[in-house]
């Protein structure tokens, strides 16, 4: 069942490099960690590890540098069945890097070099490539951090167009953007079905201080199926043409955030194309990022679906 669901996904392949911080210091001195940890990132590439442990077919749009880290972040994605057929490689930039600092409790503060990441373009070529796979994809998922690209989003564009034409359900991570993006999201009206984003991205994208006439601003704006309102610890608020939905975050012991708010979005996914409600999706989207927190790195995730389900267990039990 889980391999037809086909997702093509499209944004960053990083390299994370976490240190972790016995306490705030930010404070311009040098200091001393106790722990850190390399481990592959990038909001699509997570995105896309997560539906593959799932059991979801993920197909990733990406690029990397001609290095060893490139190599390293191909075969993480090999390992966990993502298909990588649509993973360039750029001679001339290195594979991008983002460095992270996390606090106790784990919230994080994250620098990033797109590096090859930047020459994530489609071109009519590696368009006409992608249309032509033999695989029909039911979603797809675009990281908006792709504004960043050296055709400042125009890809992302091109891939909502050409696969929203085709039925294909286009869902949209709006983190990266800020109110200078307004052309952007003008752009997106009308082709997008889902889209995801926290409390501050809302009220940065839309300028506003409230967050349901952010919404309503948003919604108006992209006319979506449904926007997923990301409240960290707080759940997620669910907004439609007819309703909103509220539902809580499972609790559980919090060692790193980096990269909740990823696996959230390919949770939700994955059960909205399993047929499952809304209230579903955002549960299993929830259940997915805590599984995350409770580890380190981005990429803390189950090895399938069952492992994921025996996690619940534990969790409802306590």
């Amino acid at each position: 069942m889980s391999r037809e669901i086909k997702v093509l996904v499209y944004g960053d392949l990083l390299l994370d490099v976490l240190f972790y911080l016995e306490r705030p210091s930010i404070d311009g001195r040098a200091h001393v960690v106790e722990r850190a940890v390399l481990a592959p990132g990038g909001s699509a590439g997570n995105v896309s590890v997560a539906l593959a442990r799932l059991g979801a077919l993920a197909t990733l749009v990406s690029a990397v540098g001609a290095d060893p880290i490139g190599q390293y972040l191909v075969d993480k994605l090999v390992e966990s069945g993502v298909d990588v057929r649509f993973v360039e490689v750029i001679p001339e930039l290195p594979t991008g890097v983002t460095v992270g600092f996390v606090e106790p409790g784990g919230e994080r503060t994250l620098f990033t070099f797109k590096g090859a990441s930047r020459r994530n373009v489609v071109s009519e070529e590696r368009l006409r490539r992608i249309l032509s796979t033999h695989e029909r994809f039911n979603a797809l998922f675009i990281s908006a951090y792709t504004i960043y690209n050296d055709d400042r989003g125009l890809s992302g564009l091109k891939l909502a167009r050409e696969l929203s034409s085709r039925g294909v359900r286009v869902a949209i991570d709006l983190g990266g953007l800020t109110r200078e993006h307004a052309s952007y999201l003008d752009a997106l009206k009308g082709l997008v079905d889902y889209v995801f984003l926290n409390r501050d991205e809302l009220l940065e994208i839309t300028s506003v201080d409230d967050v349901e006439e952010g919404v309503e601003i948003l919604y108006s704006s992209l006319q979506p199926e449904a926007i997923f309102l990301k409240l960290g610890g707080e759940g997620c608020m669910v907004y439609t043409s007819s309703e909103r939905l509220r539902v809580p975050a499972y609790r559980v012991p919090v060692i790193d955030t980096t990269g909740c708010g990823d696996v959230f979005n390919a949770g939700v996914i994955y059960g909205l194309l399993s047929g499952g409600s809304l209230e579903d999706a955002v549960k299993m989207g929830s259940l997915l990022a805590a599984y995350k927190a409770t580890g380190y790195g981005a990429q803390h995730l189950p090895k399938s679906l069952e492992e994921l389900l025996e996690f619940k267990r534990r969790v409802e039990a306590s």
